[in-house]
């Protein structure tokens, strides 16, 4: 019996993967993706992750030390991630950093982390099998059974041993690196935008932040300002501080979740 050739192992991710390009989506859609999946860059779960982490003073003070440090799983996000603030931010930092391989790295730094060798389609396999990871089950079937026996049978295992539920993206057995724990990627540009505003105006009121950044339809506009009563200015304001203050709140818990390699945390 001639060898068989080890099956072509690509990698998968459990959320849409970041695309660089536009012409790659499919702009029909409602929203925008790849055949794989994947959506543009700035609405991947994944380029806010790479985001937060960059917020975090303590493993930017990591990153300067090259690594250096006692706590272990700082340690092990710097070999993982890398000094991330060597990177502009946007889209051209975030594509040089995802894209990031080295020639003893059988893929590029994305797939590494957040990604999980799969096989891309189904194949008959020829022991000795090649390791293919915990989320793939090697089948022997008896082609001397009947079509409905085979097809009763096959479907019966994968009720056993697909532990994955109505409306779950992935079951327990991927074996990514990295996996987010949700990708509600609107709540988490909201949470970064009021952070990073706080960040480089840390004098600014809450009620201001959110007026100034645009993360609530709620406005005041000049003439509100100057003509409503002044009950009504204070109420409006109140309700601004607590949509900043919960905001923030939010992102300071999903900066500390980083800093443990969870995301997002709140």
């Amino acid at each position: 019996m001639p060898k068989q050739a080890n099956p072509k192992i690509l990698y998968h991710f459990p959320n849409a993967r970041p695309v660089f390009l536009e012409s790659r989506l499919n702009k029909a859609q409602l929203r925008p993706t790849t055949r794989g999946g994947g959506v543009i860059w700035h609405d991947s779960v994944y380029y806010w992750w790479w985001n937060f982490i960059r917020m975090s003073q303590t493993y930017k003070r990591t990153c300067e030390k090259n690594g250096r440090v006692r706590d272990k799983v700082q340690k092990q996000l710097y070999q993982d991630f890398g000094d991330v603030f060597a990177y502009a931010a946007g889209k051209d930092g975030f594509r040089a950093w995802w894209n990031y391989r080295t020639d003893d790295m059988p893929a590029d730094r994305g797939a590494m982390l957040f990604g999980y060798p799969a096989l891309d389609q189904v194949r008959v396999m020829q022991p000795p099998a090649v390791d293919m990871g915990d989320d793939t089950l090697l089948v022997a079937i008896p082609l001397n059974l009947r079509k409905r026996q085979i097809s009763q049978q096959l479907n019966a295992l994968i009720k056993k041993h697909h532990t994955g539920k109505r409306g779950q993206r992935y079951n327990k057995n991927i074996s990514a690196r990295y996996i987010p724990l949700h990708d509600k990627v609107a709540a988490l540009r909201s949470a970064f935008t009021v952070l990073e505003y706080r960040n480089a105006h840390p004098t600014a009121k809450l009620w201001e932040i959110t007026q100034n950044t645009g993360v609530s339809s709620y406005q005041l506009s000049d003439d509100e300002l100057s003509d409503q009563s002044k009950r009504t200015i204070a109420d409006a304001k109140a309700y601004m501080a607590t949509h900043a203050s919960r905001l923030l709140k939010k992102a300071d818990a999903i900066v500390a979740g980083v800093d443990q390699g969870i995301f997002p945390k709140s």
